[in-house]
This record gives C-alpha cells, sequence and structure tokens, in this order.
C-alpha cells in the first residue's frame, strides 16, 4: 500500500524525488533517507521534507520524524517535517464514502481502531467528526 501511494505520487510529481522510508521495525529508517539527500556520501546536498503516512500525531511524529529533521551542520542540506495526515475532517468524509460504497447499512457496527501510538489522547483525538458523517452513534 505505501509503494502504491509512492508510486501515485511520483506519476503525479515527476519532478520529486519521492523516496520511502519507516519510523519503526521496516528499512530504510527515515533519519537514513534524509542523512541521504541532506548530507550524501557522494554530490551536493540536497533539501528533504518528510511526510508522515500517519493519522495522528504522537512518538513517531514528535521524536522519531524530529530527530531525522535536525540540522546535521554546515555544509548540509536542509530537512523538514510535515504534518501527519490527521486528524482531518476529509479523512472522515473519505472513510463515510467508502463506507457507503461497501454498503455498511445505519444499523451495521463499525470498528475504527488506532494502533501504534503510545500516545493515547492523539488516537482517540480524532473521535467523531459529525459522527462518521453517517449520524451513527461513534464509541
Amino acid at each position: 500500500m505505501v509503494r502504491a501511494l509512492l508510486d501515485d505520487v511520483r506519476a503525479a510529481r515527476p519532478d520529486l524525488d519521492v523516496r520511502e522510508a519507516f519510523v519503526d521495525v521496516q528499512e530504510p529508517e527515515v533519519a537514513d533517507v534524509v542523512t541521504s539527500v541532506v548530507a550524501p556520501a557522494e554530490g551536493g546536498p540536497g533539501d528533504a521534507v518528510v511526510v508522515p503516512l500517519l493519522l495522528s500525531g504522537g512518538f513517531h511524529v514528535g521524536v522519531d520524524i524530529a530527530a531525522s529533521v535536525e540540522d546535521r551542520g554546515p555544509g548540509t542540506g536542509s530537512a523538514a517535517a510535515a504534518t501527519p495526515l490527521g486528524p482531518d475532517a476529509r479523512l472522515v468524509d473519505l472513510l463515510a464514502d467508502r463506507l457507503a460504497e461497501a454498503g455498511v447499512r445505519a444499523d451495521d457496527a463499525v470498528v475504527i481502531a488506532a494502533a501504534g501510538s503510545s500516545a493515547r489522547a492523539r488516537a482517540t483525538s480524532s473521535g467523531s467528526p459529525r459522527a462518521c458523517a453517517s449520524g451513527t452513534p461513534v464509541r
């Protein structure tokens, strides 16, 4: 799924150097990919923007990604981090559309689970913008 998204971004913006990186367990790690751009072993330094494909802030955004974009000193390029994808009402609208396409009815149960954040408040802060845009109570 991540690679398909990156391929879509590459197709939409062929002028950008789009690379994948991960914050936990998988490689390449974000800090290593950023270093390869802003302080490459060969060639001149470039600039990097890390776009977290995460639905909320939390530990990875506030610690891992923040550390990955720290200044690497003189003669290096710069790095910055974008905000995570959510919480965002547009994601709720997209979810509502996808649920409708899947045929979810008003009396069906829908489970939306957050995983991977030690910041519980972040995981639950998306809460219920417009109760999943369907009028169904969110618990």
